[in-house]
Order: structure tokens, then C-alpha cells, then sequence
């Protein structure tokens, strides 16, 4: 949450949004860059520690850009999220000796109650309604089904 209180990304919004109402500390970060889809990485202050870390949160691909290597047990975590429609941001750090994947946030969007029967409703009314999304493409097609849409085209793909 420390890390992304300077992202503009309402993934990372969300993040400090839960930290600050559970009560969480932030810390202060310094040296922020963010590579737009991909992650934000920042040196972080804990205030116990001795020195500083640097954290990088993201995707798989921004890990990999950066020398990560991500294990199968963390890739099998999360295809399981994807199928359940939720999006994951890996957090990791780098030490004198090693990068170390420490974990995963798994995010999820809500779908509103009405949304089935307004696509049912425009349906009917002979309106053709799809999902598009930069989100992966099984995160989409979990809420294409739940919301009854038949078109879905999601990053890097397109299925009807």
C-alpha cells in the first residue's frame, strides 16, 4: 500500500484504499517509477529496519522485465485467481543475493446487481452489447458470464 499511494492506477487506489480502513501504517517511499500496464517500484523506509528496500509491484510480465523469476507454484496461484475474475499484482523485492517474489494481491471487481437484467433488457431491444477490457482475457470471460454478455474481447484477444 506504501508503494502504490503514489500510483494512479485504481488497481493501487483500492490497495491503500483497504490499508487505510483496516488502519495499516503506510511508509514513506522514495525513487517511484511506473511503467504504465505493467507495475510501479520504489525504494520503501520501514521505520525498524536498518536500511531501505526496494519493491517492485506489477504483473508477470513487469517481474520478468525486471530479473524476477516467477515459480510455477506462484503462476498456478494465479491462473486460479484469473478463473475466479480476479485481477493479481505480484509484489516482490530485490536483496544483495536474490529476487524474491513475496506474495500476491488478488483484486476483484463487483459486479452490480442490475447489470444481468440490463443486458437481458437491451437484448430484447436488439442491441448488441460486449465486454471490452484491458483485463486478461479468462478474468473477462468470468464476468461475461456472470453478466450475460456473448462478445467479449479482452487483452490480446477476441472471442465472440
Amino acid at each position: 500500500a506504501s508503494i502504490e499511494s503514489k500510483s494512479e492506477h485504481p488497481l493501487g487506489k483500492a490497495i491503500v484504499e483497504f490499508a487505510k480502513n483496516s488502519n495499516l501504517k503506510l511508509f514513506e517511499t522514495s525513487d517511484f517509477k511506473m511503467q504504465s500496464g505493467k507495475g510501479v517500484v520504489a525504494k520503501i523506509n520501514f521505520e525498524k529496519a536498518q536500511n531501505e528496500k526496494i519493491i517492485f509491484c506489477g504483473n508477470e510480465k513487469f517481474l520478468e522485465e525486471n530479473n524476477f523469476s516467477i515459480n510455477q507454484d506462484v503462476k498456478n496461484q494465479i491462473e486460479k485467481l484469473r478463473v475466479q475474475g480476479k485481477a493479481s499484482i505480484l509484489v516482490a523485492t530485490k536483496n544483495s543475493t536474490e529476487n524474491i517474489v513475496l506474495g500476491i494481491i488478488a483484486l476483484s471487481d463487483v459486479l452490480r446487481p442490475e447489470v444481468s437484467s440490463i443486458i437481458s433488457k437491451l437484448e430484447k431491444m436488439k442491441v448488441e452489447s460486449i465486454l471490452l477490457t484491458g483485463d486478461n482475457e479468462k478474468t473477462a470471460n468470468y464476468f461475461a458470464k456472470l453478466s450475460g454478455l456473448k462478445k467479449v474481447f479482452a487483452k490480446n484477444c477476441s472471442k465472440t
